[in-house]
């Protein structure tokens, strides 16, 4: 081999060997002579060594190296030479054709790889590693030399796909080197902490914006931290600050892939974790489910005892877990699950014991308030007579919840409900009536809408044993059209409560013959067709004690479409964009923070109840905070409205419990022409 056609012309001779052993011969020639040569024939011989490796492997397990001699030949001949550079370039080659990287042990898996650095470490590491970091410190990038030697291996061995070199810098060796073996790296380190540290001291600005800085910074802080020194101190600072910035995010998943399993233990986890996965929900904000899933993925749990805040981010995360998010995503959640549902069994029962003495003493201290709201709730009316409102509801219904945060945000919650008995009703409804009469002087007929009238209906729970207002009688609607005496009679409906007005308007177009849709309760049957003339001469009033104006709105142009002459009247009218969590009225939170952690809590509950409903995904979501994302906080003694928070008036299972609803909403359901409830 005298000259660099015949090197290049064992190249041929390697690529179409079939036969291994004739192959090794090669290769050992090659590896033999490789001192003897001279730029370029030995540059050539290392591609030729690199190239017939590469056909050497085994094909059957690509995630160990055949032949461990190539590895052995960069050691020995390259690593520590004028060819570092080169020896880089085919370790970096190794890793990323033969060895399989463990991204949840942040190491390579290759025994012998790892063996084989571990000897190299004992005899030359120290001459090695100040060659590398000095590499890192001052930026050096692989030479135009070296790349032209990867994309020539890459080219020959007919890889169209070769990993990219373009940025790799000593940086990326440095890496290579630590992650290889890291477990043994710490006192080696430790010896070149004086340079690196100088080194970081004098670059803090640019920490977290050069690479090179970034790179000694992880492997400094990780792998010999020291809170006792001042420098450590200094980082700790500029670590708070970076990992609050949202634009960070990517550098951080960066940072905590230094850390391996044997670093759990690490500082940085208990001085810093709030601050590192409260980046999440930003994130969450702007869906990038996919970064959020590296950080739970690269952040190890396992020195936390704030299993409280870990399970309150797995709620926030719970909804879009379920939802078509990416891989990663689903893999960190199942992380950070995995974790706290595999938490001790004594640590849980602690956690619970200590759980259940904290609600106690919540309830304790909030039980003036707990008896208040017993009392103005007291008239709300249960489907079973033998119910009744009282305190033990309400613990009840607040022992639910996971925690005491949770539960202050349920007291809160009580406490701003609209509750309207009976007594508010009559008021409201009078209060109505009066301003009618006071501009109407024909006879008032009230009728029921859309249900028969019974002891059920709405007019006769606000009236009930009380003699009809003078001049006012009622009867059912059929019995009114039947007098055809529209020139003397109005007509007028009055119901509790209008939402987003498409029901109130299905009812009215069932009557009329127009939309013979199944409702969801269950409805009088359509007039006749002469009933129907008559019904459009009639002069139509309806009162509504509590309604939405859009649905309001909603509903008065459905009635003219339809030719009807009506007017609508409502005691207490609401409006869909101001709800419990949006552009309230009142105050009903002390922080925006606390306002979005109840939003989160109330949808994850209200979006679990919905479940069997058996709706699409997108229907169950928006009702999740009430029927229109309204976000109501309205109860009347009878009933709850639709627009209300279902976590007040739905049951069903919430965390895999039965949950039990305060205010219990009852559907009518008819049996033998009677409507009743259930």
């Amino acid at each position: 081999m005298e000259n660099t056609e015949d090197v290049l012309e064992n190249l041929n001779i390697i690529n179409h060997l079939s036969d291994n052993s004739n192959k090794r011969s090669k290769i050992n020639y090659l590896e033999k002579n490789f001192s003897k040569y001279r730029y370029p024939k030995d540059l050539h011989c290392i591609l030729l060594i690199a190239i017939g490796y590469s056909f050497y492997k085994n094909e059957e397990n690509d995630s160990e190296i055949e032949d461990i001699n190539f590895l052995k030949f960069i050691l020995n001949n390259l690593l520590l030479s004028n060819y570092l550079e080169l020896g880089m370039v085919c370790f970096y080659i190794i890793t990323k054709r033969y060895v399989n990287y463990e991204e949840k042990y942040k190491r390579f898996n290759n025994i012998s790889l790892r063996r084989l650095i571990n000897t190299l470490k004992k005899n030359k590491s120290r001459e090695l590693y100040q060659i590398i970091i000095n590499g890192v410190i001052n930026n050096d990038e692989i030479t135009k030399l070296s790349l032209d030697f990867f994309h020539r291996f890459y080219e020959i061995i007919g890889d169209n796909h070769p990993p990219s070199l373009s940025d790799f810098t000593m940086k990326d060796i440095f890496y290579m080197v630590f992650k290889a073996n890291q477990d043994e790296d710490v006192e080696l380190l430790k010896s070149f902490e004086k340079d690196s540290l100088a080194f970081l001291d004098n670059n803090l600005d640019n920490i977290f914006i050069e690479d090179n800085v970034f790179a000694v910074f992880c492997h400094c802080y990780v792998n010999i931290y020291n809170e006792t020194d001042e420098i450590y101190r200094k980082l700790d600072n500029l670590l708070d600050e970076f990992l609050q910035k949202e634009k960070n995010v990517v550098k951080i998943i960066l940072f905590l892939e230094n850390f391996t399993q044997r670093d759990v233990n690490h500082p940085f986890y208990p001085k810093h974790y709030k601050n590192c996965l409260s980046i999440i929900e930003s994130l969450l904000n702007l869906s990038h489910y996919d970064l959020i899933g590296e950080i739970l993925f690269s952040f190890s749990f396992y020195n936390l005892d704030d299993i409280d805040y870990l399970r309150e981010l797995r709620e926030q995360l719970k909804f879009p877990s379920q939802a078509n998010t990416p891989s990663i995503f689903k893999k960190g959640f199942n992380e950070l699950s995995n974790f706290i549902d595999n938490y001790s069994n004594s640590s849980i029962e602690i956690q619970e014991e200590e759980e259940s003495k904290k609600k106690e003493k919540f309830i304790r201290e909030n039980n003036r308030i707990i008896k208040k709201l017993a009392k103005n709730f007291s008239s709300f009316q249960y489907s079973e007579e033998d119910l009744k409102m009282d305190v033990d509801k309400i613990v009840h219904w607040l022992n639910q919840f996971n925690n005491i945060k949770e539960m202050a945000i349920g007291l809160k919650l009580l406490q701003k409900i609209n509750f309207y008995d009976r007594p508010t009703l009559v008021n409201a409804f009078n209060h109505l009536l009066k301003k009618l009469l006071e501009k109407e002087s024909k006879e008032i007929i009230i009728s029921n809408y859309g249900s028969p009238f019974n002891s059920n209906s709405f007019i006769n729970y606000i009236i009930g044993d009380k003699a009809m207002p003078s001049g006012i009688d009622a009867k059912p609607l059929r019995a009114i059209l039947d007098t055809k005496n529209y020139k003397n009679i109005e007509i007028l409906f009055v119901e509790d409560t209008i939402g987003s007005g498409k029901q109130t308007s299905k009812i009215l177009e069932n009557l009329i013959g127009i939309n013979e849709t199944k409702l969801a309760e269950n409805q009088e049957e359509k007039l006749i067709k002469q009933q129907i003339k008559i019904f459009r001469k009639f002069k139509l009033n309806f009162f509504f004690i509590v309604g939405l104006s859009e649905g309001i709105e909603y509903f008065r142009k459905k009635l003219e479409k339809n030719g009807f002459n009506a007017e609508i009247m409502c005691f207490q009218p609401e409006s869909e964009s101001i709800g419990a969590f949006h552009n309230a009225k009142k105050q009903y939170f002390d922080s925006k923070e606390e306002r979005e952690f109840a939003k989160a809590l109330c949808h994850n509950i209200g979006y679990q109840l919905l479940k069997d409903e058996r709706w699409p995904e997108e229907k169950r979501l928006k009702r999740s905070l009430g029927y229109g994302d309204s976000q109501k906080l309205i109860v009347f003694s009878h009933n709850v409205p639709t627009y209300t928070l279902p976590i007040l008036w739905k049951k069903g299972i919430y965390n895999g419990k039965k949950w039990e609803p305060l205010f219990l909403r009852r559907k009518k359901e008819l049996k033998n022409g009677v409507v009743k409830s259930k």
